[in-house]
């Protein structure tokens, strides 16, 4: 089921893009200005305060608040 919906929304941005560029329009879908900096901050029942970190025991506690 998940590689249909991927393929799905991957067809619906090439459509998208092709459109775009028919009327003169170029598509972007990454760089600078559309990546999320870190950190960042999740909002569920409380904030959680996201950081590029590796997975060690010490950052564990990151972890298991998202989950």
């Amino acid at each position: 089921m998940l590689p249909g919906v991927v393929r799905q929304e991957m067809l619906h941005l090439a459509l998208a893009g092709n459109i775009l560029c028919s009327i003169g329009g170029t598509p972007t879908i990454y760089g600078d200005t559309l990546t999320p900096k870190h950190s960042v901050y999740m909002f569920y029942d409380k904030n959680v305060r996201l950081q590029l970190k590796a997975a060690t025991k010490e950052n564990v506690h990151m972890f298991m608040e998202v989950r």
